[in-house]
């Protein structure tokens, strides 16, 4: 199981069990609460660094279409 691989290398697990859990696994509190605002801050870093690499790609400038791509100068081929 985790917590016991964790207890067994000396780590203390910070996990909380389930609420559904009859007898539930005892945790510091205090560290679950700081080990949840520093995933909340990776999370929100997360979010920022997409929103930065949309706008980045959003304004990069688009390449020059080749020749082929470009529309033609007069219309009446257009049709033909």
């Amino acid at each position: 199981m985790f917590r016991e691989e964790l207890e067994a290398r000396g780590i203390e697990p910070c996990i909380p069990s389930k609420r559904s859990r009859k007898v539930p696994y005892a945790y510091d509190i205090a560290l679950y609460r700081e080990r949840q605002n520093v995933d909340n801050l990776f999370a929100k870093l997360k979010d920022w660094r997409r929103i930065v690499i949309r706008y980045d790609r959003s304004h990069a400038p688009s390449s020059p279409q080749s020749a082929s791509q470009q529309p033609s100068s007069s219309g009446s081929d257009q049709w033909s």
